[in-house]
């Protein structure tokens, strides 16, 4: 029954992994970039609060081991980093392809393996190195292929491709620092949900301000303007990736949620196609079985 209730939630992450992109794009784009993810944080904070109100043990628990310094110490950091990787994401997908963007998103195990290495001294054999190899490879095809495509229409290099690049760097060293958070002390996931949540929706506003995009109009306009029903969408199927994403890091580590990253990916270039009617470009077919070989083979290494 755990068994199954793990490989369950690896299989909900994949499925969030690969509609996020899609439900944001199509839900989310009207709504300021900076609120949606307030939003999203912000209910993750909720969740928590729930989780401890309602359950004594938890509570207790809760109340008699918390300190701010470690809380700082655990959530502080990896939420700084979260941050900007949020609005890195919504940026990437917003300019580029779903599909396009979670094949850049894989880079995220590699990046995984390497903190893993220097952070937790998690060493890779020698067959997990020709599968991140490959990751590499089909990460560089499709980032030269999408290059060519911004500069073609006009976009610049710094709307699509290179958030994508930065935001899979990013995660994987926030996933990193968490998989320290919940498995070596042992933090329990929804609290610690939580506090990431409050951490990071504190760390936006600043980001926010620099990026320029809290500058652009009124904090009243920037809190309200494109909310509806189907906004909301997005920010729910989030929260739902980030309790997932605390599961699936507690039980397996910060590698094996980047592998279920892979299902979601090929997921995701299914319902593109069928929602748009257009085939994803040459450059991603080939890549989709580069990404799944070298995720499988990271697997079976």
């Amino acid at each position: 029954m755990i068994a199954f209730w793990n490989y369950g939630c690896a299989l909900l992450l994949s499925a969030q992994y690969g509609m996020q992109p899609i439900l944001t794009r199509r839900f989310g784009s009207r709504v300021a970039s900076h609120t949606l993810i307030l939003a999203a944080e912000l209910s993750k904070v909720i969740t928590g609060l729930v989780s401890i109100i309602s359950s004594p043990e938890l509570r207790h628990r809760f109340f008699s081991e918390f300190s701010l310094r470690e809380s700082l110490k655990t959530a502080g950091m990896p939420a700084a980093v979260y941050a900007i990787h949020v609005i890195l994401t919504r940026r990437a997908i917003l300019n580029l392809g779903p599909t396009a963007f979670q094949v850049l998103n894989q880079t995220k195990l590699l990046w995984t393996a390497m903190f893993s290495y220097l952070i937790l001294g998690k060493k890779q054999t020698f067959h997990q190195m020709i599968a991140l190899g490959i990751l590499f490879l089909s990460a560089l095809i499709l980032a030269v292929g999408e290059a060519e495509a911004a500069m073609t229409a006009g976009v610049s290099l710094f709307s699509g491709v290179l958030p994508a690049a930065m935001a899979a760097l990013l995660s994987a060293f926030a996933g990193t620092l968490c998989e320290v958070a919940l498995k070596k002390r042992g933090k329990n996931v929804l609290t610690y949900s939580a506090e990431l949540g409050a951490f990071t929706a504190l760390s936006i506003l600043p980001v926010a301000y620099m990026t320029g995009g809290a500058r652009a109009t009124s904090m009243a306009t920037m809190l309200t303007s494109g909310w509806d029903l189907k906004a909301v969408i997005p920010v729910l199927t989030n929260l739902l990736g980030g309790v997932l994403s605390g599961v699936v890091t507690k039980m397996h580590g910060a590698t094996a949620k980047a592998k279920a990253a892979v299902a979601g990916m090929v997921l995701c270039a299914m319902v593109e196609t069928l929602l748009s009617g257009e085939l994803p470009t040459l450059r991603v077919w080939v890549t989709l079985p580069l990404v799944a070989s070298g995720m499988i083979l990271h697997e079976w290494a």
